[in-house]
């Protein structure tokens, strides 16, 4: 075989390997969910919105797969993700509320607000100026959010001596949204200013897909340690 064509070749089963690897540690997102299965009649409604983010979280990484597979619709996971954060906002602050984190609805209301009007902008007057939907300054906006209010959960655990921090399911959700939205704020941003080094946006992305099934497994380990009884739950 020629050379040339045997290193295409070997490029070729390189970006299918490579493709096929990133699908399976996304996956890797099912992991609270099968713990949410076993245990669901002692996991508390106040967590099922949580619940529900990993739900339309599976729902994207698959449909996004066959989008890339079968049906090839032009910007499909540029216009289902922004589409998706608005409602992992939703289900977020959801939990938030029914935790006792966020009490001011106004607050939430502003917040969701604010975000589908920069939605907006960023879709009506960066397209048209740009001629390219800038997808990912929309998810770093969206990422801050969601990594402000688990910073703010997270230190709440750290400050409660009322608890044991290792059994408290609200640490280890803190803990994982803290390390799973500031890897992806980071990637995002080397894609969004155009980081030409191809090697280092590589391993970038290499550790930020080991770093989001570590970020999952947290989630696991915080729905096993759901206790039975719903009053520790409810005493924020």
């Amino acid at each position: 075989m020629d050379p040339a064509k045997r290193l295409c070749f070997l490029k070729k089963i390189y970006f299918f390997m490579n493709s096929q690897l990133t699908f399976i540690l996304s996956m890797s997102c099912c992991m609270p969910l099968i713990a949410y299965l076993f245990l669901y009649k002692r996991v508390d409604r106040l967590f099922h919105p949580l619940m529900l983010v990993f739900l339309l979280g599976f729902i994207a990484e698959v449909s996004t797969r066959l989008n890339r597979l079968y049906f090839h619709i032009p910007g499909y996971t540029y216009y289902f993700y922004t589409t998706a954060t608005i409602i992992f906002l939703f289900f977020y602050f959801r939990f938030y509320r029914n935790i006792g984190l966020v009490k001011n609805r106004n607050l939430i209301s502003a917040i969701l607000l604010a975000y589908i009007f920069f939605i907006f902008f960023n879709w009506v007057v960066i397209y048209h100026k740009d001629g390219f939907f800038n997808f990912f300054s929309i998810i770093i906006v969206y990422a801050v959010i969601i990594l402000f209010f688990s910073v703010e959960l997270f230190s709440k655990q750290i400050f409660n001596k009322s608890r044991n921090i290792i059994y408290n399911p609200f640490f280890w959700i803190g803990m994982a949204g803290i390390i799973f939205h500031i890897f992806f704020i980071y990637v995002s941003a080397l894609i969004l200013f155009k980081t030409s080094d191809g090697f280092f946006m590589n391993k970038v992305s290499d550790v930020q897909k080991l770093s989001n099934v570590f970020c999952y497994i947290l989630y696991t380990i915080a729905i096993l340690c759901i206790p039975k009884t719903s009053n520790y739950i409810k005493s924020f």
